[in-house]
């Protein structure tokens, strides 16, 4: 029998100081279900069964319905464990990853406890895993929950070292409640008044999370959680008042390649500068850019020129000559009202208008049917696309994550999402008419200081 009804081998060899309590086992299973509590939606479903029926398995050994399983289970599941974690992550050592290896390992330690010795091993990485947590939510009743967590895991660790004869299961909770409450002044004082400095280390989070800014491509769809970043991006000097906050439209890069999913620059036909037609005067200002380790650089929509140290692009964005790895500092012109190329050639038309074969069926259905309705008058068009985005769409930051037709689920299924599915749906709706069309991304959320400089030569 692979599950055995003597006392396992161990247990005998294992002297009175090294047992430790049946309470000692309760308290290890509620520290554990604690910990992994939170984690449940970053989990496998998979590795959330495993954690029961292990749980489920140490109860039936706790009542002595069962003995420890026999080596051979236990290896038996670590290769299904192993096998799990590289089919659900296909070899990606990512964040969500390694906090399924810590919650597969804390379940399946609970099938081999039986000295001290385990017990501090298992409640070690249960602390561990608390940490982590906080990689994923850094809310107030996240980090109220996870105190309370962190008490029932103290208190596992106070009853692992108490009389195993003794059977008391609140004694442990009173004594880890007598140790954590003390500390609470210390950790007030360490919050209020030790310095905040950045981490020492990072880790990448999976892909469905992400946070606002920019980067050089873009799959709304495989984004389910975006957090708001109040990093500073750059501050901006000018002469005289700063245009109206309508106004302050940031330019940094254009996306006007789609291939069903996701966004990227692409390769424009022409290497020129888009020709500009100002519609008011230039405004000239200063930006002091923080380090972004990128080279796209910010400009008041639309500049007109490029400052020495980067070069406009066909799309009218500044690219810097090199990486920006520190804060850097450049003049700009730009106009608030233009018109851009009003005459395409036929190669530039058809880079702005194409769109995938086979991609996003329902909604090239539909935009073809607005548009005949409208008389393909593209405005008309237009109208129509936000009055139906004002009906009954929402949006989060925390969208549903879509599949292979992003386009198609949005509009017609999931209708909740941020800028980007808004945007992403509109361009390519547009493109459907033959409307070229491509898309601006800026500043998302990111904080940004407009400073009106009143100091003149002479009084400096």
């Amino acid at each position: 029998m692979l599950f055995k009804s003597s006392t396992h081998p161990a247990l005998k060899k294992t002297s009175a100081i090294e047992k430790i309590s049946r309470s000692a086992v309760i308290w290890q299973l509620i520290a554990c279900v604690a910990v992994v509590l939170p984690l449940i939606q970053w989990l496998p479903l998979w590795v959330l069964l495993l954690g029961g029926g292990c749980i489920a398995a140490r109860l039936m050994i706790h009542s002595g319905r069962w003995s420890f399983p026999h080596w051979s289970i236990r290896f038996l599941l670590v290769v299904a464990v192993a096998v799990g974690l590289l089919t659900s992550f296909n070899r990606d050592a990512s964040l969500n990853a390694m906090v399924a290896l810590l919650t597969v390992g804390l379940a399946l330690k609970l099938l081999e406890i039986y000295r001290r010795r385990d017990a501090l091993v298992l409640l070690y990485v249960a602390l561990f895993l608390s940490a982590t947590v906080f990689l994923f939510e850094q809310s107030i009743l996240v980090a109220l929950y996870m105190f309370f967590a962190l008490g029932l895991v103290v208190a596992a660790l106070v009853s692992v070292w108490q009389d195993p004869l003794r059977e008391d299961m609140l004694r442990p909770l009173k004594q880890a409640w007598k140790l954590l409450l003390p500390s609470l002044p210390l950790m007030l004082v360490l919050f209020f008044i030790f310095p905040r400095i950045g981490p020492l280390w990072s880790v990448e989070l999976d892909r469905s999370s992400a946070r606002t800014g920019l980067s050089e491509s873009m799959s709304p769809g495989d984004i389910s959680r975006l957090t708001r970043s109040d990093e500073l991006a750059f501050r901006a000097v000018f002469n005289t008042e700063p245009p109206l906050p309508t106004e302050r439209y940031w330019r940094a890069l254009v996306l006007s390649s789609f291939d069903g999913r996701e966004w990227t620059p692409g390769s424009p036909p022409q290497s020129h500068a888009e020709t500009l037609i100002p519609l008011s005067e230039p405004i000239t200002y200063e930006i002091v850019q923080e380090r972004s380790h990128q080279r796209w650089l910010f400009a008041l929509d639309m500049p007109i020129s490029a400052p020495s140290q980067a070069q406009l692009t066909s799309s009218r964005t500044l690219l810097s000559n090199q990486e920006v790895t520190t804060r850097i500092q450049y003049s700009v012109t730009s106009v608030k009202r233009y018109q851009l190329a009003p005459n395409l050639d036929q190669t530039s038309y058809a880079f702005f208008t194409q769109i995938p074969r086979n991609s996003n069926p329902r909604t090239q259905i539909l935009a073809q049917q607005w548009f005949d309705e409208a008389d393909q008058d593209v405005p008309k068009l237009i109208e129509q696309m936000f009055r139906h985005f004002n009906e009954t769409f929402v949006y989060t930051l925390e969208p549903q994550p879509l599949g292979r037709h992003s386009v198609d689920e949005f509009l017609f299924d999931t209708q909740q999402g941020f800028c980007e599915h808004y945007a992403s749906a509109a361009a390519f709706f547009a493109a459907i008419c033959r409307c070229p069309c491509s898309r601006g991304d800026g500043v998302s959320r990111r904080r940004v200081e407009c400073i009106t400089k009143l100091l003149n030569d002479s009084t400096i």
